[in-house]
């Protein structure tokens, strides 16, 4: 299934739900920024759509780091991906990674270095580590999409 087919499918939701705002977003200027905006019931929140799983979900490495930033500022982002469950799909998320530091959780980042790197500074993709390493939570899966949106706003 293409992203644009999971964009029409969104689409064709927002229409019949009257407090749903989906925007998507199509950059050549903000590496990284996902496929979609979305705000339902007050919640903002974006989605990543791929359209396939592969090496680490199809991120490049200016999504991951767009992804982490997002989250370590308090926001929301998700990866919508078709899943074999009934031509279905699942709701992934990146996971930040963390360390025990003398007691206390730390961001790690994850690329090598001693900082997060800006979006324009890294190189695209062949310096990722390999999916298995690319910690992610899977958070649902559904052959309805609507459903799984309701359990990110939960």
């Amino acid at each position: 299934m293409k992203e644009s087919s999971i964009w029409k499918k969104l689409n064709q939701l927002q229409k019949v739900n009257k407090r749903w705002h989906l925007t998507r977003i199509e950059s050549l200027t903000i590496q990284g920024i996902p496929d979609v905006h979305c705000l339902i019931n007050g919640q903002s929140f974006w989605l990543e759509l791929k359209s396939k799983k592969g090496k680490n979900l199809g991120l490049s490495n200016y999504q991951i780091n767009w992804h982490i930033k997002h989250i370590l500022s308090g926001g929301k982002v998700f990866i919508l991906v078709p899943c074999t469950l009934e031509q279905g799909f699942e709701i992934l998320k990146i996971r930040v990674p963390r360390t025990e530091v003398n007691g206390c959780s730390r961001f790690v980042p994850p690329l090598q270095g001693g900082s997060l790197p800006d979006s324009e500074s890294l190189p695209d993709s062949e310096s990722l580590p390999n999916s298995e390493s690319l910690p992610y939570i899977h958070i649902s899966q559904n052959k309805n999409i609507e459903e799984l949106i309701r359990i990110i706003l939960k």
